[in-house]
């Protein structure tokens, strides 16, 4: 099989670009969440402040946060994906066809 017909096609650029918003998205949360745990290591006096007179700490509200952050990210990403990947997609796949490259979702002459 042949993928040098691949190289320079609009599907290429495309795979590129969603597995890179993909892969920031999973650093974000993967630095956010990290931060955090050692930030509980080093600084348990810090997150342990009891926000008003509550018995919410400082931690638990950073941990919601997090939970938060992780489910908006995930929104985001869904939202991406069902607004511009699956048309991008859709429509790169389409011009693969037209050019002769991909047929009937097998790459090449593998039928």
């Amino acid at each position: 099989m042949d993928y040098t017909k691949l190289k320079n096609t609009r599907f290429m650029k495309f795979i590129k670009l969603r597995d890179r918003i993909g892969f920031a998205l999973a650093l974000i949360v993967l630095i956010v969440y990290y931060v955090f745990l050692i930030a509980v290591g080093a600084f348990p006096e810090i997150l342990g402040y009891m926000v008003g007179p509550s018995s919410v700490s400082l931690g638990l509200l950073i941990g919601l946060f997090i939970i938060c952050l992780c489910i908006a990210l995930t929104g985001l990403y869904t939202f991406m994906a069902n607004k511009f990947f699956d048309k991008e997609l859709e429509s790169s796949l389409r011009e693969l066809r037209e050019k002769k490259i991909l047929k009937d979702d097998k790459i090449g002459d593998e039928q």
